[in-house]
């Protein structure tokens, strides 16, 4: 008795965590705006939803993409997201496009994604920049 209840306990917990760990929405509302794109994103992140905060840092690229202070802020929560997931080509990318954005649009966006970008490529190991900068090598 007590074994068929440890098993059915056992059994439950695993279900749970396997859902909390996968649920992502099936839409996402047309209502929300921008901030609340990227705080539903954050969210999910701290959590452990890295799937559903990436649809969330997307759908702000998606629909508020020609907002250069929205762009650059999902772009920096999804490089983030990336180095969290070991994505750490996605992550460099991600910030490298920051950081030339800087350069070409230097006024009218928030300083600080510029430093924060480069505070994140740091965090991504040698050994996965290396294997980038053979890869953009061999694509050259």
């Amino acid at each position: 008795m007590k074994k068929n209840a440890f098993l059915f306990f056992r059994a439950a917990i695993i279900a749970m965590i396997l859902f909390s760990c996968n649920s992502v929405p099936d839409e996402i509302s047309e209502e929300l705006d921008a901030s609340q794109l990227i705080q539903l994103g954050q969210d999910n992140y701290d959590s452990g939803k890295y799937r559903a905060a990436e649809m969330y840092f997307n759908a702000v690229l998606e629909r508020y993409g020609t907002d250069i202070k929205r762009y650059v802020e999902a772009k920096y929560e999804l490089g983030h997201l990336f180095v969290k997931t070991k994505k750490y080509q996605n992550a460099y990318n991600n910030f490298q496009e920051i950081l030339e954005i800087y350069e070409n649009v230097p006024v009218g966006i928030p300083g600080a994604y510029k430093r924060l970008s480069q505070l994140e490529l740091e965090k991504i190991p040698q050994k996965a920049l290396d294997e980038i900068e053979r890869l953009k090598s061999a694509t050259n």
